[in-house]
This record gives structure tokens, C-alpha cells and sequence, in this order.
């Protein structure tokens, strides 16, 4: 298990540098096209969801409804990953605050809400251009590949599983 986890580190670091070389609207145009593929496949995901975890088929859509709603919010926010100008205590200088992508997230994601946590993390992660390993709870791996699976038909660098 510990050489899976270093591969699985190693693979996401390079996927990382290429996410990273694309622009901010780059990476929001794919998460988008996550979203929408995610919705196009909503009944498949919804069927996997109930399987795996026992929510009724209803709440399973709502939650990959809710699930997308964090890409999409992420997808628009970085666009606007913007830097800072603070001001000093002397007028001769500021300081200029550049924000970059920092590298490869890890999360771990629980059972109970085995696909809108796994957006709700991975989102915020993409958008800023960084990559993530995953870890899924034991009791729902499947809602969990098959979000991988989507994304990268999306266009988001695949990391290996």
C-alpha cells in the first residue's frame, strides 16, 4: 500500500506541472465540461451512488447535482485568482503577492457523501492548478473511479489509479 501511495504522489506531481502550465480560463473551461459530462451521465452516477451506498435513487441525483455546483463555482472562481498590492509602512515600497499553483492536494473523503466530498475538495484544488490523490472511504470506491473516469474525458491530466 505505501509503494501505491508514493506512485500515486509521483504520477499526481507530474500531472500537476502540466495543469498547472495552463491558464486559469484553460482549467475553468475544462471543469465546466466536467460538470456538464457529470450531468449528461447523472443517471449512471446516480445508479452507481445507491448501489454503493444505499441513498435512494433522488437523493442520489440531488447530491451529484450539489456535486457540480462546487465545480462550477470553482470553475468560475478561477478566473479570478487575482494577485495583491499591499501597501508598506514606507512610501518607497509594497509588496507585490502572486498566487501560484503549490502542488499535489491530498484528501480523504468519507462514505456518507462519497461524490459531492469528492467535488466539494477536488474544485477548489483544480481550479487553483494544483492536482489530488484521493483517497475515498473503503465502503464507496466506485463513485469515486467513476468521477476520475469523467474527468478525464474532461481534459484534466489522468494521474493513474
Amino acid at each position: 500500500m505505501a509503494s501505491q501511495v508514493k506512485q500515486a504522489i509521483v504520477s499526481a506531481d507530474k500531472a500537476q506541472k502540466l495543469w498547472a502550465a495552463r491558464t486559469a480560463h484553460e482549467r475553468a473551461v475544462v471543469l465546466q465540461k466536467w460538470s456538464q459530462i457529470i450531468l449528461e451521465n447523472i443517471e449512471e452516477l446516480a445508479l452507481i451512488l445507491t448501489l454503493e451506498q444505499g441513498k435512494p435513487l433522488a437523493e442520489s441525483r440531488v447530491e451529484i447535482t450539489s456535486g457540480t455546483a462546487f465545480i462550477d463555482w470553482y470553475a468560475e472562481e478561477s478566473k479570478r485568482i487575482y494577485g495583491d498590492i499591499i501597501p508598506s509602512l514606507r512610501n518607497d515600497l509594497q509588496f507585490q503577492v502572486t498566487k501560484e499553483p503549490i502542488g499535489t492536494v491530498a484528501a480523504i473523503t468519507p462514505w456518507n457523501f462519497p461524490f459531492s466530498m469528492i467535488t466539494r475538495k477536488a474544485a477548489p484544488a483544480l481550479a487553483a492548478g494544483c492536482s489530488m490523490v484521493l483517497k475515498p472511504a473503503e465502503a464507496t470506491p466506485l463513485t469515486a473511479l467513476a468521477l476520475a473516469a469523467l474527468s478525464q474525458e474532461a481534459g484534466i491530466p489522468p494521474v493513474g489509479f
